[in-house]
């Protein structure tokens, strides 16, 4: 478990692969395909550092990310002879990660109590808090959040994508996206006070 989680904490220091021509990206899945195991590999070590990061972003969990990642590109081998090249199989990768993603954090809405516990008293600067506090409370506040509502926060404000490419990866209309993350935005304001006017 160790290792794996240091390997996974490695892929994510990593940059974000440049993007890849479709011509390449289909040779590989082709090759695949056929059952060329470096191609896999190959298409494996392109796209796992961003499937990663936003499991990662939307879960504040390492081991949970690295699972899920496990997950996805399980179901990527499975699919291959579905899936399409280039901004394809970003598209469909995204879309995968968020959905599981999801079952998790409604999970996690199935145990917790989180409206009780998220808020602790640090948020004053007179208190004396530190970034390190800081930053718990917000992935605390983060749980508040529904699991689109997070989603729509991690793929917009985390990882750069618009509202179209988020609403692929939703299964919803760009429109829908920008409601959520208008929603989300909101509440994390009200949760955190004037701090969060400086972060979200």
């Amino acid at each position: 478990m160790n290792d794996r989680m240091s390997t996974e904490a490695a892929v994510d220091t990593q940059a974000l692969p440049e993007k890849k021509t479709a011509e390449r990206t289909e040779k590989l899945l082709a090759a695949a395909r056929e059952g060329d195991e470096w191609a896999f590999e190959e298409l494996l070590r392109l796209h796992r550092s961003p499937v990663y990061r936003l499991a990662l972003g939307m879960l504040g969990d390492p081991e949970e990310a690295s699972d899920v990642c496990q997950d996805v590109f399980l179901r990527f081998f499975r699919s291959l002879r579905r899936l399409r090249a280039d901004r394809g199989i970003r598209a469909w990768l995204r879309r995968v990660t968020v959905h599981r993603c999801y079952d998790i954090l409604r999970a996690r809405c199935r145990t917790r109590d989180f409206q009780a516990e998220f808020m602790p008293s640090c948020m004053h600067p007179e208190d004396g808090f530190d970034m390190r506090q800081l930053t718990q409370v917000i992935i605390r506040a983060l749980d508040i959040l529904s699991p689109r509502e997070r989603a729509a926060l991690i793929l917009t404000s985390h990882q750069g994508y618009n509202s179209i490419e988020a609403g692929q990866a939703m299964g919803c209309r760009p429109a829908t996206v920008r409601v959520l993350l208008h929603k989300a935005r909101g509440k994390l304001r009200k949760a955190l006070g004037l701090v969060a006017g400086e972060l979200v």
